[in-house]
């Protein structure tokens, strides 16, 4: 009975482990650019660059 829980435990683990989403973009995945607006100060509603 102790090995059935154990084994049952680990079929769990996997399963959950598989079924996970995985979260953000994977590695070398093409990302598009960043276009912050400005919400204060003297660009406000504006997209210029702070640079």
């Amino acid at each position: 009975m102790q090995k059935f829980r154990v084994l049952l435990t680990l079929a769990v683990i996997a399963v959950a482990g598989w079924a996970v989403p995985k979260s953000g973009p994977a590695i070398g995945d093409h990302l598009p650019a960043h276009h912050p607006q400005h919400v204060t100060g003297p660009d406000a509603g504006t997209d210029t660059c702070p640079v």
